[in-house]
């Protein structure tokens, strides 16, 4: 059983578990602030949820929660909870009454004499402040901070005089301000506190601490500097670094996730204990992780949170996934696809409904809408592992038309490639012809089948508008169950086969073969249709053939000059599929010879298909369902058979 359902996402306390190894990094920051110059700025640069406040929190603890000469009176102010429905004169004026209230001695009447002080000077000043820097006046701005005539150069002293005060009073070494959640306020108004305070930062013996995303900068910088571009970008860092003076990243990139993941997965279910210590699976789940939502912790949570909700809705619908979370195959892509869902609902989406990422061809991109690719990005792609096949290039033509997509493209082919490669060496294929193909020992069938099967999964989450939600039944205990009371039957329609036809592989997720003859395999395939359960039964004609240059059967037929041999063995399958198309169009789907679809797969076959829709797995079940199941297949194995000895493949 879990230990817990779901991971809070509040920022870290000093005294909590280091689970992402930010220690280090934390350490080196106390030591840098403890032996520094001051006055001096440092920004915590990183995106929401990276850990900023978190770091702060550390630093506030070992900073200055203690009594010794090294430490320093911490001060905490929220800028957000300040700026909440206020201009940015208020909202400063109340950070500063704040700062003056916390740097004021325990004294009462002193700190009532700052507070009369600020205010006194305070509302004034800093409206006058605001409308230069509101006007782009920076160079006005830092003049009325610098002239001690101004009502913002007294503001400042008076500040500087509590700060000394409190100080010879305590025997404290100086103040650390931490300033949160200024990328939290809307980036313009978050640039004009900045611009305002940065006059105040220049307090002796004061460190001032800020949480800040320079994405925000950039976006509360447009309306002063335009978009940004390569040829004013130094523009927007000059500001930056004209306020900081030493700019911290958030070392996401070496968090540690690895052990974060295994014991999370484990506590929420995800994972049982043989699973957690297996290392191959718990690094591929970590890449998976990292190639989508990467190493922010707030994200990390977020995707954890959603497995457990997937998990506890799953569980009380009995829908077998419990004993599906024991198939290493099925935790890991049920998991890529969550990630995939969250980082990139678009691509998710897409693989929703063309799950054989590996055949994405034209026809889909002209059903997606895709703009094609000039030939001088085709060229320059084709020198990219990552986007040198049909499929990859079809992945950068739907991350083009979206900006961050673009930019994560690289990491969403690694992430399917990934996939792909886990699905082809878990499933059997087939044995490779040649080598240097990399994908010549590949079923893209294995590949659809595997995705739909875990798919099912993240289904739940998926935040695109859907009319019918998928049915939630337990595949692969439908298909043995399905297959087992097929089998019976058609032992008894084919005698002559009843020692060969049996299972054909004693893996079932969300495809059960059966063996027919010594050379014919039917294929037994489910997933969730528009508010149904889909059950196809497929078989192969004309295998090996080069048959993709053909649009229909009959083109085909007609080159080998063997229409009239080929139109009798039509009219006889004709007969059994017109008697379900007319009598069962509401539960049973089928097509004429000449109707039949060319595989879009690699080994250039012709599938016949006969499908089966029903609302429960019970309506399978009925003895009329399966009969009717046990006819149309006998029809296809004639169609087929007649069809090799046609072509002379017997």
């Amino acid at each position: 059983m879990p230990k817990t359902y779901s991971l809070s996402d509040i920022p870290c306390r000093a005294e909590d578990k280091d689970e992402f190894g930010i220690n280090p990094f934390a350490k080196g920051l106390e030591r840098f602030i403890t032996n520094t110059g001051t006055p001096i700025t440092i920004a915590l640069q990183g995106e929401w949820g990276s850990g900023k406040t978190s770091l702060m929190n550390y630093l506030q603890e070992s900073l200055c929660n203690n009594n010794s000469r090294d430490s320093y009176h911490g001060v905490w102010i929220n800028t957000w909870e300040y700026a909440l429905m206020k201009d940015p004169a208020t909202t400063l004026m109340q950070i500063i009454t704040q700062m003056a209230a916390q740097t004021a001695s325990n004294d009462s009447n002193r700190r009532k004499d700052v507070l009369d002080k600020v205010k006194k000077f305070g509302v004034v000043a800093l409206k006058t402040a605001v409308n230069a820097g509101l006007g782009g006046g920076s160079e006005e701005l830092n003049a009325l901070f610098d002239s001690p005539k101004s009502s913002i150069g007294k503001l400042r002293d008076e500040l500087q005089e509590s700060i000394n005060t409190t100080l010879a009073e305590s025997h404290k070494k100086g103040f650390v301000f931490f300033i949160d959640d200024l990328d939290r306020i809307n980036p313009p108004t978050a640039v004009e506190l900045l611009e305002l305070l940065k006059n105040i930062f220049t307090l002796d013996k004061c460190v001032f601490v800020l949480a800040i995303d320079y994405d925000v900068v950039v976006k509360g910088l447009k309306p002063k500097f335009g978009e940004l571009t390569d040829q004013n970008e130094r523009e927007f860092r000059s500001f930056f670094d004209k306020i900081i003076q030493v700019p911290f990243s958030m070392p996401v990139s070496n968090y540690r996730i690895d052990s974060f993941l295994k014991e999370s997965l484990f506590n929420i279910g995800w994972v049982n204990n043989v699973q957690r210590n297996t290392k191959p699976l718990m690094e591929r789940i970590a890449e998976a992780a990292r190639l989508s939502v990467g190493h922010n912790p707030r994200s990390l949570k977020r995707l954890l949170n959603n497995l457990s909700l997937i998990k506890c809705i799953n569980d009380t619908q009995n829908s077998g996934e419990e004993e599906l979370l024991k198939d290493d195959l099925f935790v890991y892509l049920s998991f890529a696809l969550v990630s995939l869902q969250i980082a990139y609902p678009k691509i998710y989406n897409v693989l929703n409904k063309y799950p054989c990422f590996t055949m994405w061809n034209e026809d889909i991109a002209f059903q997606l809408n895709l703009e094609t690719l000039d030939d001088d990005t085709k060229q320059g792609l084709m020198s990219l592992t990552e986007f040198d096949e049909d499929w990859e290039q079809m992945l950068y033509r739907i991350c083009a038309s979206d900006y961050y997509l673009k930019h994560k493209a690289l990491n969403i082919s690694q992430l399917l490639n990934s996939m792909r490669e886990v699905i082809k060496t878990t499933v059997a294929q087939p044995q490779a012809k040649d080598n240097s193909d990399k994908i010549a020992n590949e079923d893209p069938k294995q590949i659809e089948d595997n995705i739909r099967w875990a798919m099912r999964m993240s289904a739940i989450t998926n935040l695109e508008a859907n009319d019918t939600a998928p049915v939630n039944y337990h595949t692969s205990s439908f298909l043995k169950e399905v297959r087992n009371r097929l089998i019976a039957s058609l032992k008894n329609a084919l005698p002559q086969y009843a020692s060969i036809i049996a299972p054909n592989s004693a893996r079932v997720q969300t495809n059960a073969p059966i063996k027919l003859t010594p050379k014919v395999e039917l294929n037994m395939h489910t997933y969730s249709d528009k508010g149904k359960i889909r059950l196809n039964l497929e078989m192969k004609i004309f295998g090996n053939c080069e048959c993709s240059q053909y649009k229909t059967v009959l083109q085909y037929i007609e080159e080998r000059q063997q229409t009239a041999q080929f139109k009798v063995v039509e009219e006889e399958y004709e007969q059994v599929v017109r008697k379900y198309s007319q009598h069962r169009t509401d539960c049973y789907e089928s097509h004429s010879l000449l109707e039949i679809p060319f595989s879009y797969y690699k080994d250039h076959y012709l599938m016949l298909r006969f499908s089966v829709l029903f609302p429960t797995t019970e309506d399978f079940m009925g003895e009329q369902v399966i009969a009717d199941m046990t006819e149309m297949v006998c029809a296809m194995l004639t169609a087929r058979q007649r069809m090799d000895e046609m072509l002379g493949n017997n």
